[in-house]
């Protein structure tokens, strides 16, 4: 792909491993984005634009949701998001420039 000033690449990459949950569920996601970054910027130095996008859904009625569905779609919706932006900011306030774009869907 090309943009006005070079070429660029995109990954997508999915930072929330469901087999993980029962190990030490919220150190092994944090390492597991912070291993994603690291790969991306060896690649490609420091990321400038960060597309967030999650979605994944249980249907249930609340009486039937179990804590761990209800964790599940925390960890995905909410927690694997925060981690990529608290990953991706310094460098894009190092930069004084960057951009971010969360999108969620279920």
């Amino acid at each position: 792909m090309q943009r006005l000033y070079g070429s660029f690449d995109f990954r997508a990459r999915d930072v929330v491993d469901e087999h993980a949950f029962a190990d030490r569920r919220g150190q092994r996601h944090a390492l597991q984005a912070v291993a994603v970054f690291d790969a991306v910027e060896a690649s490609f130095g420091p990321v400038e634009v960060l597309v967030s996008n999650a979605g994944a859904g249980t249907s249930a009625r609340l009486d039937r949701t179990s804590d761990a569905d209800w964790q599940r779609m925390l960890d995905l919706n909410l927690t694997a998001p925060f981690r990529c932006m608290r990953r991706a900011i310094p460098a894009m306030r190092a930069a004084s420039w960057g951009r971010i774009v969360v999108v969620a869907s279920t």
